[in-house]
């Protein structure tokens, strides 16, 4: 029991990062902030997310911002189909392209707006898997 608790409040923690995340890179696009960072904001929601419902299942993955991988390691949890998120993993370029100086493409706004929406949606179909998966 003590270690499902546990669980439980470690999911828990993992989507209030998630959402913490996308709620900071929504203020940013409100307050006209930088786009490159709202990016790497809705990189780090998305990331989060995956990797709570792969908590809550219990299931493996090695300590990488890859979504790609990590959608991988969701689709092969029982019952959980990924195919509304594939294209999240357009999002992995934000977690390492955005976080540091030197050569990359300037997000803009636009994109902005796109990486939130994108954020939103794993963070919602997380949060419907999640709730089949604390059983």
């Amino acid at each position: 029991m003590a270690n499902n608790e546990a669980k439980l409040l470690l999911v828990a923690e993992w989507m209030l990062h998630s959402s913490k995340d996308l709620e900071s890179a929504s203020n940013l696009l409100r307050v006209d902030g930088w786009p490159t960072a709202i990016a790497f904001h809705c990189q780090q929601a998305a990331e989060k997310a995956l990797k709570a419902l792969l908590i809550a299942h219990e299931a493996d993955f090695r300590k990488t911002h890859d979504l790609t991988e990590l959608i991988d390691a969701c689709r092969a949890l029982p019952g959980v189909d990924v195919a509304t998120i594939e294209n999240a993993d357009l999002l992995s370029a934000y977690a390492s392209e955005t976080r540091y100086p030197g050569p990359s493409v300037p997000v803009s706004r636009e994109e902005a707006e796109q990486a939130i929406a994108k954020a939103e949606h794993v963070i919602q179909w997380a949060k419907s898997h999640l709730s089949g998966a604390h059983g």
